[in-house]
């Protein structure tokens, strides 16, 4: 089941809810008790590194990418 982030503006926190996808626009209430919540956009990262044979594996060897930090590979004017 997702992981949902929520941002409760009275209490100034944020607090993550376990719920379906079906779900994940209805109301959650935060730990204060407030309902009038904002669902935010969540961060993650994956650390990933190319093996001896050229497949990826885990790891953090940010030097086997090639190109800029965004989805392009730094070949547009984005500036990644």
């Amino acid at each position: 089941m997702p992981v949902y982030e929520y941002y409760c503006p009275t209490c100034k926190d944020k607090f993550e809810v376990r719920r379906s996808i079906s779900e994940m626009d209805d109301p959650a209430v935060c730990a204060g008790g407030h309902a009038d919540t904002w669902r935010t956009l969540s961060m993650f990262t994956a650390l990933v590194s190319r093996g001896e044979f050229g497949e990826y594996e885990g790891g953090s060897d940010f030097g086997s990418f090639e190109g800029g930090g965004c989805a392009c590979g730094g070949s547009c004017s984005c500036g990644g």
